[in-house]
């Protein structure tokens, strides 16, 4: 925008050019875009510091412009925003149908699945990442006339559960605050896991709590795990009412990881799977993308066997043609693992 009016101006001065020409000071007070000069120089047979001199005094730039001046600089003619019109201008673009709403994705649907933080544990800022770019995104295919779904997949069992368990059993002797609820358990799974590290007897004890878990059959526990949950859940409300996000549906492990162990025994069925020592692999190898295990050698399924069933549900409830996850880059191999198993599932 700024560029063809720096040509237009050009122009008028009898200077014929295009914006291909222009080029980007190497500091900053130099300008915003410079016109060089040398060309002119080599058809003129001036020197170019005594052109670009005679370009300036030949410029008239007209009222309204978002040039604010021109100014001669060796051989080149140094041109300089005026950064109150440009913004003006800007936005009244942006305001204006062409660059607004549109309707190119009527009549498909894309499911955003976006935040996944985990029950027991705290908020962090790689939660607050994933929010940010995806409600922009979502907001962004709604403008664009797609429906879109925003789902949210929370990890609400396994061993930070266990830990965290553990901790408000053996560390607070059952003895919980009034308020932060939430935020507390946070902090109660972080002094859990320095207190286990390292210690055997204490591992044990969490493995224990975690079979225990997936068991479903020891009451008391389940009941400490439901009322512990609710207070992660209601503590992530509140944060993403600050931030101004919703969520379709709410997605959690403990929904998905029987039908996750299904398929993953399926799979061996299939030929996509196998035993191997104990646990239900899928190798991955051929692809350069290793082992991805589905199912531990004590039956505890991970959490490629959760996402397994996870997929399967939303295509199902939703009738999604697509499904974006926002994560971060470090789950990059994962997710290649797993997209890569749902292809041969």
């Amino acid at each position: 925008m700024f560029e063809e009016q720096v040509v237009k101006v050009l122009g008028n001065a009898g200077i014929k050019t295009d914006k291909n020409i222009l080029e980007t000071p190497p500091q900053e007070e130099f300008g915003d875009i410079s016109f060089p000069c040398f060309q002119l120089a080599k058809e003129q047979r001036k020197n170019p510091a005594e052109i670009a001199n005679d370009v300036v005094s030949k410029l008239k730039i007209p009222k309204g412009s978002m040039i604010q001046k021109a100014v001669a600089k060796g051989a080149y003619v140094n041109f300089f925003v005026d950064y109150k019109k440009f913004s003006k201008i800007v936005l009244s673009s942006a305001s204006k149908k062409s660059y607004g709403p549109n309707q190119m994705g009527r009549g498909k649907t894309y499911m955003v699945e976006f935040a996944h933080p985990n029950t027991h544990k705290g908020f962090h800022i790689g939660h607050l990442r994933n929010i940010t770019i995806g409600e922009s995104l979502s907001r962004i295919l709604e403008s664009s006339g797609y429906k879109v779904v925003r789902t949210n997949y929370e990890g609400d069992i396994g061993p930070h559960v266990a830990k965290c368990l553990w901790g408000i059993l053996n560390l607070y002797k059952g003895k919980v605050p009034k308020k932060n609820k939430g935020e507390w358990l946070g902090r109660v799974y972080a002094e859990a896991s320095q207190k286990i590290v390292s210690n055997l007897e204490l591992e044990r004890e969490v493995d224990e709590i975690n079979k225990k878990l997936y068991g479903g059959k020891d009451k008391k526990l389940l009941n400490l795990w439901k009322e512990t949950r609710k207070w992660s859940l209601d503590y992530f409300a509140e944060i993403y009412k600050e931030l101004q996000t919703k969520f379709d549906r709410l997605y959690f492990e403990s929904e998905v990881e029987k039908r996750g162990m299904q398929i993953s025994k399926s799979a061996i069925k299939k030929g996509v799977a196998k035993i191997s020592e104990g646990a239900i692999i899928v190798d991955l190898e051929k692809y350069g993308l290793g082992i991805f295990v589905l199912i531990t050698r004590d039956g505890t399924p991970l959490y490629s066997a959760k996402d397994l069933g996870l997929a399967e549900k939303e295509f199902t409830d939703f009738k999604t043609d697509y499904i974006i996850h926002v994560v971060g880059s470090e789950q990059t191999l994962y997710f290649k693992q797993l997209f890569n198993n749902q292809k041969q599932n």
